[in-house]
């Protein structure tokens, strides 16, 4: 097979493609020590939206190499690109990242360096992200209210 599009292709789809058989959660869970329903999920979303420990976890218990993973995957999402993409977003002089408007130069800078920060991390920003930043240093909603919120939203679906 070719290399796949992350932004389509599941861990599930990765591991039958590597090893031709479907991974079983209630195997992977006694393995990896992680819940059916996390794996459940990560299997099933794209590979790029879960978590690296959950994804090491599971290629581990499967005994995948990342190299083979990456092997089968289209890389083409390099720190670098995403960044550029991202700084393209922000506009300094109306202190506005994704379009949404910051109150000062300092939450404005905080924020910006903080999410490029974490895309050298593997970390690819949404709006969403920009907008909980935004409720923590605006409007200062504490991070366990944001966390419980998605938590929350997590669960209904």
């Amino acid at each position: 097979m070719e290399n796949m599009n992350t932004n389509k292709t599941s861990l599930r789809e990765i591991i039958i493609e590597i090893t031709g058989q479907n991974p079983s959660p209630s195997k992977l869970a006694k393995q990896t020590n992680l819940s059916k329903s996390t794996l459940n999920d990560a299997l099933k979303r794209p590979i790029e939206n879960t978590s690296f420990g959950t994804v090491r976890k599971i290629l581990i218990a499967k005994n995948i190499s990342m190299d083979e993973v990456s092997d089968k995957i289209d890389v083409s999402r390099s720190p670098e690109i995403e960044e550029q993409k991202f700084v393209s977003q922000t506009d300094e002089k109306k202190l506005e990242i994704m379009g949404i408007k910051f109150s000062s130069k300092e939450n404005f800078w905080n924020t910006r360096e903080s999410i490029v920060n974490g895309i050298y991390e593997g970390f690819y920003p949404s709006k969403k992200n920009v907008m909980d930043s935004y409720k923590i240093l605006e409007e200062h909603v504490p991070v366990e209210k944001l966390v419980n919120d998605l938590l929350n939203e997590y669960r209904e679906n």
